[in-house]
């Protein structure tokens, strides 16, 4: 098994307000694998998800939705 990870960080910035955020999704090419997804949050508690094949998919499609939906109220 060949893992792969991808962290995304983002900081604490005094002119926006928000707090700093760590999300990292963990990952290895086999079709049949979990995908691991751990969230800390502005507190630095951290929450945990693994996503079977089809959930991480469910969850892909409703963030494109939302991210999507954003998209459109704006223009």
């Amino acid at each position: 098994m060949i893992e792969t990870v991808k962290t995304y960080r983002r900081t604490a910035t005094a002119v926006s307000g928000r707090q700093p955020v760590q999300i990292k999704v963990v990952y290895d090419p086999t079709p049949t694998s979990s995908t691991y997804v751990g969230y800390w949050d502005e507190n630095g508690d951290p929450h945990e998800m693994n996503l079977a094949p089809r959930d991480l998919t469910a969850l892909i499609a409703m963030l494109h939705a939302a991210n999507f939906a954003k998209d459109t109220e704006t223009e």
